[in-house]
C-alpha cells in the first residue's frame, strides 16, 4: 500500500508529524478491514492500492492509480465500514 502526500504548507515537524500519525491510523485501520472483507485473490493486489491524502484536511481517497477491479473493490468497502472516510473530495 502506498500513500502520496499532497502538497504540506507547512514543512514544520509538528505538520509532518501530525500527518504521519494520521497516515499510521488510517493505514492500520484500512489493512485490518481489507484484510477482512478482501478475497484472497485481491490480497495478492494489496502492493497496488494507492490512497491520495490531502495534509490539510487530512482527507483521503482511494488514487485513481490503483487498478480495476481492486478500486471499485475498496471503494465499496470502506463506503460500507468507515463512514468517516466516506467522502473522497481531494484531488493531488
Amino acid at each position: 500500500m502506498k500513500i502520496n502526500w499532497g502538497h504540506l504548507n507547512h514543512d514544520s515537524a509538528v505538520a509532518v508529524q501530525s500527518v504521519l500519525e494520521t497516515e499510521y491510523n488510517f493505514r492500520t485501520t484500512v489493512t485490518k478491514l481489507f484484510l477482512q472483507k478482501l478475497t484472497d485473490e485481491m490480497h495478492d493486489h494489496l502492493e497496488d492500492v494507492q490512497f491520495d491524502i490531502c495534509p490539510l484536511t487530512k482527507c483521503f481517497k482511494i488514487s485513481p492509480a490503483t487498478p480495476e477491479p481492486v478500486h471499485a473493490a475498496l471503494k465499496e468497502i470502506m463506503s460500507h465500514h468507515l463512514p468517516k472516510y466516506k467522502e473522497y473530495t481531494y484531488q493531488a
